[in-house]
């Protein structure tokens, strides 16, 4: 069966990947229907490139690593996902012929762990069990008793990779749950990308929000730091005046007795917390 499979004549196994391949680079796969390659699938306007990506794969014997170099190194790969083509957004608005890269938001992995990061807070340690971040009291009382199947890291533990979270069905990692992971019920080929107010709502609110800008207001007292460090930019001069906007009204609603640190941390906090919530902090583009 193995040997069937994985036979250079057989016509499937090689498209399919390189179509999942495509897709994961691209955000959407040459054929739209990544489960179903048969008549009830969507076909592709791209077969033929589709069949030179899967012939190279069986060229470069079947690496994965050797097709995903040679799709990123492609000058299609490596397009602005800017309009710099009015002719053809005209003739092809949905970017059926990838004349232009496509802005997607990051998985719901990348999206926490790119938080993590940013914060300082990521433990990149490779291997071992399963990790049991800290869920709140509200997701608590979902359950029959409180933390029933759900167990409790070490605290240095909590902020691993997603990879490591422990997966349950019945109760998954809200952050990740809001921003369509995967469930592990069923089989998808593709996650949705949904857009919702749970999502604003646990990017501003939730407490693993707070305590991502915390801990940038601890590291960062100025904010062209701050923005560098996050965006890898200076702010923009709309930016700049923004944030002394900001400045200005903190000083106006803070009585004057309040300590001049702490309403320097409470301003850079606020920032930050605006930009780990921006499209170019959550998107790729």
């Amino acid at each position: 069966m193995a040997s069937w499979i994985s036979s250079p004549e057989h016509p499937l196994t090689a498209r399919v990947m390189a179509n999942r391949i495509w897709q994961r680079l691209f955000g959407r796969g040459l054929v739209s229907t990544p489960n179903d390659f048969g008549k009830a699938g969507s076909g592709s306007i791209h077969a033929d490139l589709l069949d030179h990506l899967a012939s190279q794969f069986i060229h470069q014997e079947w690496s994965i690593k050797s097709l995903i170099r040679y799709i990123m190194t492609s000058k299609t790969y490596q397009m602005s996902s800017s309009i710099h083509s009015p002719q053809n957004h005209v003739k092809d608005p949905d970017n059926q012929w990838f004349w232009r890269q496509e802005i997607r938001r990051l998985d719901a992995e990348a999206i926490r762990d790119s938080l993590l990061d940013l914060s300082g807070d990521l433990n990149r340690k490779t291997g071992g069990p399963s990790v049991y971040p800290e869920l709140p009291q509200e997701v608590h009382h979902t359950q029959d008793s409180m933390r029933k199947g759900w167990g409790k890291s070490p605290e240095s533990e909590q902020n691993r990779r997603s990879i490591y979270v422990y997966a349950k069905r019945a109760l998954p990692l809200p952050i990740l749950e809001v921003f369509d992971a995967s469930h592990s019920s069923f089989s998808i080929g593709r996650r949705p990308m949904t857009t919702v107010a749970p999502q604003a709502l646990m990017l501003l609110n939730s407490e693993f929000m707070q305590q991502r800008a915390e801990n940038l207001a601890m590291k960062f007292s100025e904010t062209d730091a701050l923005f560098e460090h996050i965006w890898q930019r200076p702010p923009t001069q709309g930016e700049k005046e923004a944030c002394k906007e900001l400045w200005g009204k903190l000083q106006e609603e803070e009585p004057s007795k309040t300590d001049r640190r702490t309403l320097k941390q409470r301003y850079v906090k606020t920032i930050a917390l605006a930009m780990l919530n921006a499209s170019e902090t959550i998107t790729i583009d």
